[in-house]
C-alpha cells in the first residue's frame, strides 16, 4: 500500500512537469543597412611552391611596328607631288623623322635599295640633301640608283653622281651611257643633262663619244642633239675629229641644234677647213643667228674659204650674198681671188649688195 502511494505521486508529478509550455524561439532582430554589403571573398589558399616559376615574356604592342617598318613607311611618306608634276618633301613626315632622332637619316640609306618604290624615292629626294660625296657607302648607293626602274629616282641618283670628283664619274660611265639610250630614259631633259655631264670630263670622258654622236643625229629631242654636238667636241681629240660630226649636225632640222654645229666650226677656226663648203652652203640658212656664226666660221679659216665664198656671192640667195661680201671684205688682200665675181655684184638688184661690192671693188684695186 505504501509502494501505490509513491508510485501515484511520481505519475503526477512528472504531468505536471511535461505539461509546462515551451519558452518562444528567440528571433534576432533585422540589422540596420546603411550601404551595400560587398561580399569578401576569401584569399585563395596558398598552395606549397615546389618548383621553379616560369619566366612569363611581356606581350609585344600591336600598336608599335618593329623600327624598320616605321622607317619604311616614314621614307614613302617623306615626299608628296606638286601641282607641276615634281615632287617636295612632306612637312608633317619630315618632322616625325626628325623625332626619331638624329640617327635616323643614316637609317634610311639601306632603303634606296628598297623593292617598294615609294620607299626609294622618299629616302633617296630626303638624302640627296645631306649626299657626302666622301663617304663610300652614300657614293655607292646613289650609284646604283642608276639603274633604278623609275625615272625620278635615275634622276636623283644622277644628281648625286653630278657632286663626285670626275675620275668618279668616268667610273660610272658604263650606268651613264645607258641613260643616253631614250629607249632606257625616257624623259629628255635627262638625256641631255648625262650629255652635258659627260662633256665636262674631258679625254675622261672617250666611252661617251659612241653614244654622243648618235644622240647628236638620231634623237628625237632637240636639247638632247644640242647638248650631245657641244659635249662631243669637249672629248673629241683631237679637237678636229669632230668635223665629220658637225658637219652632219648643220643640215639639222632645227636651228638651234644647227647653231651649236656652226658655232663649234667657227671655234675650231682653220681646223675647220674641211667644212668650207658646208658653211657656205648654211651662209643662206633660214636662220640669222646660224648664217652670222657660219660667216664667222668662213672668215676664221681664212683664203682656204675664199672660192666658197665666191660661189656664195655668184648664187641667188640674197642673205648668203651679203653675208660673203663682208667675210671677203674681213679677210682682205686675200679676197682678189674672188675678184672677178665682186665687180659683178657691183650691178646687183639689191642696192645693199651693189654698194657694198663697189666699195669693197675700191679697197681690193687700191
Amino acid at each position: 500500500m505504501h509502494v501505490s502511494r509513491w508510485l501515484f505521486a511520481a505519475f503526477i508529478t512528472g504531468c505536471l512537469i511535461g505539461c509546462k509550455p515551451s519558452a518562444p524561439p528567440v528571433v534576432a532582430p533585422a540589422p540596420v543597412v546603411s550601404e551595400p554589403v560587398k561580399p569578401v571573398n576569401p584569399p585563395p589558399a596558398i598552395q606549397p611552391v615546389t618548383t621553379k616559376l616560369p619566366t612569363v615574356e611581356k606581350p609585344k604592342s600591336s600598336t608599335t611596328p618593329p623600327e624598320k617598318d616605321s622607317l619604311r613607311d616614314l621614307a614613302a611618306r617623306l615626299v608628296e607631288p606638286t601641282e607641276n608634276a615634281g615632287w617636295r618633301i612632306s612637312d608633317s613626315a619630315a618632322l616625325e623623322l626628325e623625332r626619331l632622332g638624329p640617327e635616323a637619316p643614316a637609317k634610311l640609306l639601306p632603303l634606296l635599295a628598297d623593292p617598294l618604290l615609294e620607299v626609294r624615292r622618299g629616302a633617296a629626294f630626303h638624302l640627296l640633301s645631306s649626299f657626302d660625296a666622301a663617304v663610300p657607302e652614300q657614293v655607292t648607293a646613289f650609284k646604283k640608283l642608276l639603274d633604278d626602274k623609275d625615272a625620278t629616282v635615275r634622276n636623283i641618283g644622277f644628281q648625286a653622281v653630278k657632286q663626285l670628283p670626275p675620275a668618279e664619274i668616268a667610273a660610272a660611265s658604263p650606268q651613264l651611257i645607258t641613260l643616253l639610250d631614250p629607249t632606257h630614259e625616257t624623259k629628255p631633259e635627262n638625256r641631255a643633262a648625262v650629255a652635258r655631264l659627260a662633256g665636262t670630263l674631258g679625254q675622261r670622258g672617250a666611252p661617251f663619244s659612241t653614244s654622243l654622236e648618235k644622240a647628236a643625229t638620231s634623237d628625237s629631242d632637240d636639247r638632247v642633239r644640242s647638248a650631245a654636238t657641244f659635249a662631243y667636241c669637249q672629248i673629241a681629240a683631237p679637237p678636229e675629229s669632230a668635223v665629220p660630226l658637225l658637219k652632219q649636225v648643220l643640215k639639222d632640222k632645227k636651228p638651234a641644234v644647227r647653231l651649236v654645229a656652226a658655232g663649234r666650226l667657227r671655234t675650231l677656226a682653220l681646223k675647220a677647213a674641211d667644212a668650207v663648203n658646208d658653211l657656205g652652203t648654211a651662209l643662206a640658212d633660214e636662220n640669222e643667228d646660224v648664217r652670222l656664226a657660219a660667216s664667222e666660221a668662213l672668215v676664221r679659216i681664212g683664203p682656204a674659204a675664199v672660192p666658197v665664198l665666191r660661189i656664195a656671192l655668184e648664187g641667188k640667195n640674197t642673205n648668203a650674198k651679203k653675208l660673203s661680201l663682208a667675210c671677203l671684205s674681213a679677210l682682205g688682200p686675200a679676197a682678189k681671188e674672188a675678184l672677178p665675181a665682186i665687180e659683178k655684184a657691183q650691178s646687183d638688184v639689191d642696192k645693199d649688195i651693189s654698194e657694198a661690192a663697189k666699195i669693197l671693188v675700191e679697197r681690193l684695186k687700191q
